[in-house]
């Protein structure tokens, strides 16, 4: 992949080269005569092979951030400014003749209420030109919460939610609610929704790449998967004091280095997942141990999450980081999870859980 990267790159060069010298022959005289203008844009294009210059008059007069163009005219001599939609864009002025510039339109150029123009500035004058730039596929980044149900309103965030076309859950439609801006929008999870969902938002400009919401296997909810235990404070398996969703949490009194372990009767595989996943809420804590590792004091068998103390911090470790290769079969059916923040904390210092799961 990297070499047919470069190979590309040096195909635009080599394409570049070639419409230098088709258009550079004329005479210093004759560039002084000739007037500015633009007659046209063209996608710059490195498939074919040889690179031949007649597959790179593909006519647009639209562009996308981060895309090579060409620009034909006269007067391009002596230019020392490209902008689109008024946000400035690098040029080669190896890659400039009188009648040809290769420009890549700047990755930051602005699409929404803007000119949709193109201009160039020279020592001999300014010229516009008609050109509109789309949005790019749009992407989600995150989502409000680590899990959903059925109706719940969770709120997308990303970037170009613009001109939206649709928000699907599993190839089901979302409800979309209120108005969305480029960065979030607000939908309301579709009522076929399971515990586990594939994300997906449309726009006329493209489609994003799938984002995960939810769980394959929830291992805990509003209850216990079976039985726990504790040290070093107390806990409560069902509070109703902070939830981050659903009824239950679980509260966790937390003496400093205090763990808390929980025990299912299924046995997980962990070829079987990717992610473990959970909300953590600590009003002082600032760190905590994982491990799905029977052996809760062997720290080099599990790993440490940094938390954000006062508010819900939705965690995903990767499977990798809890090292399955030391358990027996790759094979478990705990977890534990232990106060580590290493700093004095008071006798009401609490820890939050909810919604640990695997995905």
């Amino acid at each position: 992949m990297k070499n047919l990267k470069i190979y590309n790159i040096l195909s635009l060069f080599v394409m570049a080269s070639i419409f230098l010298i088709s258009f550079g022959s004329c005479s210093d005289d004759d560039a002084q005569l000739a007037p500015l203008k633009i007659d046209s844009v063209s996608k710059a294009m490195s498939s074919s092979k040889p690179v031949n210059p007649a597959h790179n008059d593909s006519l647009t007069s639209v562009g996308y951030a981060g895309v090579m163009y060409i620009i034909k005219g006269s007067g391009f001599s002596g230019l020392q400014k490209i902008y689109f939609n008024g946000k400035e864009s690098y040029f080669n002025p190896a890659l400039v003749t009188d009648n040809t510039i290769f420009v890549t339109i700047d990755q930051n150029t602005p699409f929404e209420n803007v000119s949709n123009e193109l201009k160039l500035v020279t020592k001999g004058g300014t010229v516009v030109y008609p050109f509109k730039i789309n949005a790019p596929a749009p992407v989600i980044s995150r989502a409000s919460t680590a899990f959903a149900s059925p109706g719940d309103i969770i709120t997308l965030y990303g970037d170009n939610f613009v001109s939206i076309k649709s928000v699907k859950f599993n190839n089901t439609e979302a409800e979309i609610e209120g108005t969305p801006t480029r960065y979030e929008m607000r939908v309301k999870v579709p009522a076929d929704f399971g515990t586990y969902g594939v994300v997906v938002v449309e726009t006329e400009f493209g489609v994003s790449k799938p984002s995960s919401i939810g769980v394959k296997y929830l291992f805990y909810g509003d209850s216990l998967p079976s039985w726990a235990y504790d040290w070093g404070g107390s806990y409560d398996a069902q509070s109703t004091e902070n939830v981050s969703r659903g009824t239950y949490s679980i509260k966790k009194v937390a003496e400093p280095w205090s763990g808390f372990f929980m025990n299912s009767d299924l046995v997980l595989d962990t070829a079987d997942y990717q992610l473990l996943k959970m909300s953590v809420y600590s009003t002082e804590s600032t760190k905590i141990f994982i491990t799905i590792n029977s052996e809760t004091g062997n720290t080099s068998k599990g790993t440490t999450v940094t938390l954000i103390p006062g508010t819900w911090n939705n965690i995903s470790i990767p499977i990798s980081d809890l090292h399955p290769e030391s358990l027996d079969g790759g094979t478990f059916n705990n977890v534990f999870i232990q106060e580590f923040s290493n700093i004095p904390l008071t006798s009401d210092n609490i820890i939050y859980i909810d919604d640990i799961g695997f995905l």
